[in-house]
């Protein structure tokens, strides 16, 4: 049996693993060559706390399992068309993240409906389907004292332009006009004080109000009763009908609603699926918008980490709005790329709207893998963005299903191979045999009577 070994850490382990490779692993890889993949080092994670298995490298047939405590943040872009198995990628990954740490939450937004076999499978959960069963209030804040001005500016009024397709810089004055008209809500009907934080402890308004809110300001011109319209009347209008088809109608209301439930409390599922499918796709961007706001806000009100540990994990299937950033904004997941790991909160962002994935976002992201897409202006954009070798590039318009290219920000880079995409199958099916094991404590000794012994048993 021929062996090599290395030696490196494990985040939070103060004891060195030796790596030791079975001769089966060692004749298909022979790990002293410089083959274009990454040291196995860092795809072998069997015994690292959030080592989830997904795939087997192309070339050397290593197990790649994802441990977020290699990679510079927690974040993953899953990105491809539609039928090159991107929700299949998703689940099996969700699958074997709770196979390795029951205990970290998973927040799932689901746009069709197709996630409830992850509760199913694991016999623990619960789906939730909104605008049927249960509404969420896009108004609602992380708790009652965090500042309703600051949740405004940060959540609510981005989250509704992106919802019309509109960015700040585009449509700067109905901005403000749909700010002006949140604020009279809060300030004027519900009565908050900007200065007196126990007028805060009230419940928020809803979209509805808003509306409400907008149809008394034009309705004096509307009736004839003031013939001088102002500047901003066709703006009030033009806002007015486009936030109506959100919550007016019966089954069309889904932001007119207080909040069925309390979203700080899903914290104590194993698993959550928000089924979104009823809602139209431009609700669907703005729920989006909003869960990812509401969680991270959460997560940051709670104490830094001292090491990394998972706190949360939130997905979100066809979240594109996530990964695009536009003139004069910031992405929202731009905070994260600098603070993800330091309070814990991991994030699965799944999308076909590759078009629409921003070039100056991807490269952040901890992990981008990518499913087969046979647009060749997406693919020598993806290539250029993400440094693909032409080799690799010119094989994603024909991977077939299963298979995809991984590009990792590894947060150490002196290894064989740290900057280089690399080609995987993703394993929808059990992990592989184990051809490589890690120990902590004994001697050569015992490493090999447990390998004689793994050996027997095949």
């Amino acid at each position: 049996m021929s062996s090599g070994f290395s030696k490196f850490y494990i985040e939070g382990e103060k004891e060195s693993f030796t790596t030791y490779f079975s001769e089966d692993l060692s004749i298909r890889s022979p790990i002293f060559m410089n083959l274009p993949e990454p040291s196995p080092e860092v795809l072998w994670r069997p015994m690292a706390r959030y080592g989830a298995y997904i795939a087997t490298t192309d070339i050397c047939k290593v197990p790649w399992h994802w441990d977020p405590s290699l990679i510079q943040n927690p974040l993953m872009a899953i990105i491809g068309m539609p039928g090159a198995g991107k929700s299949e990628t998703v689940k099996t990954l969700i699958l074997r993240i709770k196979e390795k740490d029951i205990d970290v939450p998973v927040i799932i937004v689901d746009p069709e409906g197709e996630y409830h076999v992850i509760v199913k499978q694991l016999g623990e959960g619960v789906v939730l389907n909104i605008g049927i069963e249960h509404y969420i209030n896009i108004f609602d804040r992380p708790s009652w004292n965090f500042n309703y001005q600051l949740w405004v500016r940060k959540a609510i009024t981005p989250g509704i332009l992106k919802a019309l397709r509109m960015s700040q810089a585009q449509a700067p004055l109905m901005m403000r006009v749909l700010e002006k008209s949140i604020f009279d809500v809060y300030e004027k009907i519900y009565r908050f004080d900007p200065v007196n934080k126990e007028t805060w402890k009230q419940q928020d308004p809803t979209l509805l109000d808003v509306v409400r809110q907008i149809e008394s300001d034009v309705k004096p011109y509307l009736e004839g009763r003031v013939t001088k319209q102002p500047p901003l009347f066709r703006t009030k209008m033009a806002l007015l009908e486009r936030l109506k088809r959100w919550v007016e109608g019966e089954g069309t209301d889904f932001f007119a609603h207080p909040s069925t439930i309390k979203l700080s409390d899903l914290l104590n599922q194993p698993v959550v699926v928000f089924n979104i499918k009823a809602l139209p796709n431009d609700a669907r961007d703005m729920f989006t918008f909003y869960i990812f706001n509401y969680f991270y806000a959460l997560m940051e009100m709670l104490p830094p980490l001292p090491t990394f540990k998972l706190r949360l994990i939130l997905v979100f299937d066809e979240g594109w709005i996530l990964l695009k950033s536009e003139r004069g904004e910031e992405s929202p997941l731009a905070p994260l790329f600098r603070r993800a790991r330091k309070y814990g909160f991991a994030s699965i962002i799944a999308t076909q709207n590759y078009k629409d994935v921003s070039g100056d976002i991807l490269p952040l992201v901890g992990t981008v893998i990518l499913l087969r897409i046979r647009d060749a202006d997406a693919v020598k954009k993806l290539a250029e963005t993400l440094k693909i070798p032409e080799r690799i590039s010119n094989q994603i318009p024909t991977l077939p299903t299963g298979k995809a290219v991984v590009s990792i920000a590894w947060r150490r880079t002196d290894f064989q191979n740290a900057n280089i995409p690399f080609l995987v199958n993703v394993e929808t099916a059990v992990e592989p045999q184990i051809t490589l094991i890690m120990y902590k404590k004994g001697g050569a000794e015992d490493v090999f009577r447990s390998l004689r012994s793994q050996m027997s048993r095949t």
